[in-house]
């Protein structure tokens, strides 16, 4: 990725000045592609802010409550930031973690009954 207009080759470089340091107490920059199915399995992710892209709507749709900010972003920050507050904070949010979890518990038993169960050709 290169941006012309401000010579920046590298992700990291968007950052404003000084983020990393104010941010390296309460959060984690990867610098490279992240493997994001496996950070979104971790259980201390209890949500996910998607810009609904497919792949990303299929890697979190079994293991986190999503949060959608769909890709013309007519959302304010500041109902982003409420809807993260309810996912992660409030009982609503437990409640939404809770049917994700029974979600994907029920998803894999109905798989493996399909897969058990005999075909008809």
């Amino acid at each position: 990725m290169f941006d012309k207009a401000t010579n920046q080759t590298e992700p990291i470089d968007y950052l404003p000045e000084g983020f990393l340091d104010r941010t390296k107490d309460v959060g984690l920059v990867i610098r490279t592609l992240a493997p994001q199915e496996e950070i979104l399995a971790h259980e201390a992710t209890g949500g996910f802010v998607s810009h609904c892209g497919w792949n990303s709507v299929l890697e979190s749709s079994e293991r986190c409550a999503v949060i959608a900010w769909p890709l013309y972003s007519e959302q304010k920050n500041e109902e982003i930031a409420e809807m993260v507050k309810r996912v992660m904070d409030e009982e609503e949010g437990k409640e939404m973690r809770q049917n994700v979890k029974e979600l994907k518990m029920k998803t894999a038993e109905e798989a493996v009954m399909k897969l058990s169960t005999p075909q008809a050709d």
